[in-house]
């Protein structure tokens, strides 16, 4: 049985690397290896999707981020609904692929359904079906940042506090989208907040500003509670936020496709850096996990850093000219 999934793979690697490739010959080939090993895709059992993901998930748990883990999520249990009964052939998935609502959606959607039938084939010898998928092709741009005018537009047009803390985490400190939306009220601290990330939980530094705002959303509500409520007393979505930033951003004149939640990020080190802040400095409020190997020696403490960050960040860049961040620090 060993030599006989060898034998399969590496003839249908063939197939797939040929110039001519006969899609419907991809298929005839992997139905006839089923055959052979006992199982045809008529012959498999019924498989709930949703109990699937679940198992993968469960598989995931421990070897990828929480926030990973969330993603994975976010993208498989629509797929779940969608297709309550395991898709083995390749038009479903194309069919659902083709109803997102963009090609870089897709492009996401597409990398974890690979991720999840490579698991589906290792655990249970399902037919490695995105083979014959095409990845969605989206053209690549060029990540960058808005303006200094820009910034300030961004923050003049915020109507709410709620408005205002957001752009205040994403534009003032850079901060991603999920990491915001999982801030607690126990996460804030004076001078600091308590950020989980992508591979790490860390304290950085806050704007006192900041601290304002954040503690007025959170009231008299319990530690635990998040900082930031739908109008059903929930936590904040992702497609919540995203909804949120988007009005901001076209109130203040930014229309222009590519510009979302995570462009202000890229703001934030687009204009320190621009201002004079170190590449450490940044890198570190950046809070990056591949980091150079001069951040590798170098350590720097909240303390220095919540100083660069005051002097630094786009919202003290916009309200107050070089002399008056000179006395703040």
């Amino acid at each position: 049985m060993e030599k006989l999934l060898e034998a399969k793979e590496a003839v249908r690697q063939l197939i797939l690397n040929a110039k001519n490739l006969d899609r419907e010959g991809v298929y005839v080939l992997n139905d006839f290896f089923l055959e052979l090993e006992g199982q045809h895709p008529a012959d498999l059992p019924s498989m709930a999707t949703a109990d699937l993901v679940a198992k993968f998930l469960e598989s995931k748990r421990g070897s990828v981020s929480e926030a990973s883990l969330l993603s994975y999520g976010y993208t498989l249990h629509p797929f779940a609904k969608h297709l309550p009964e395991l898709p083995l052939k390749p038009e479903s998935i194309e069919g659902y692929l083709a109803g997102c609502k963009s090609k870089r959606t897709a492009l996401d959607v597409y990398t974890k359904l690979n991720q999840f039938y490579r698991f589906l084939h290792g655990r249970y010898g399902m037919p490695k079906v995105m083979q014959t998928v095409q990845p969605p092709r989206v053209k690549r741009q060029r990540k960058s940042g808005l303006n200094l005018g820009e910034a300030k537009a961004i923050v003049e047009a915020c109507r709410t506090d709620k408005e205002l803390g957001l752009i205040h985490l994403y534009l003032g400190h850079g901060l991603r989208r999920e990491e915001a939306l999982r801030l607690d009220i126990c996460d804030l601290g004076d001078g600091w907040i308590q950020v989980t990330g992508k591979t790490a939980n860390e304290p950085m530094p806050l704007l006192p500003e900041t601290l304002e705002i954040l503690l007025k959303l959170a009231g008299d509500r319990l530690p635990k509670e998040p900082v930031f409520l739908s109008q059903r007393r929930r936590r904040l979505s992702h497609q919540m936020v995203t909804i949120i930033i988007k009005d901001i951003l076209v109130r203040a004149g930014i229309n222009r496709e590519g510009v979302c939640c995570h462009a202000l990020r890229h703001t934030f080190a687009t204009l320190m850096t621009e201002h004079g802040l170190d590449e450490i400095s940044c890198r570190r409020l950046m809070r990056h996990a591949d980091g150079s190997m001069t951040e590798r020696y170098v350590h720097l403490n909240l303390k220095p850093l919540r100083a660069k960050l005051i002097r630094y960040s786009p919202l003290s860049l916009i309200k107050v000219d070089q002399q008056e961040l000179d006395n703040l620090i």
